[in-house]
């Protein structure tokens, strides 16, 4: 299993992500934006099958697992950190 992890190491607030990453035993990938990780779906869409995705966000109380993308609610993007 491999574990992509979303974060921006020159931003403290934004690089909780990849210090968690850096802690766990598996194969983790830093992706240095979200389109990398687009890039490499386009390359191989069954890629999701047997990945994690990992981030950080504000105001989360607990972690969350979601297994259905669907579920994910969509906002306008501003920023590739919206993203």
């Amino acid at each position: 299993m491999k574990i992509f992890v979303l974060g921006n190491p020159a931003y403290e607030p934004d690089s909780l992500a990849l210090k968690v990453g850096k802690k766990l035993k598996h194969d983790v990938v830093w992706l240095e934006n979200p389109f990398h990780l687009l890039e490499l779906l386009e390359k191989d869409p069954e890629i999701l099958k047997k990945t994690v995705i990992l981030d950080v966000a504000y105001g989360i109380k607990e972690p969350k697992l979601f297994q259905d993308l669907n579920k994910l609610r969509t906002i306008r993007l501003g920023s590739l950190h919206d993203f």
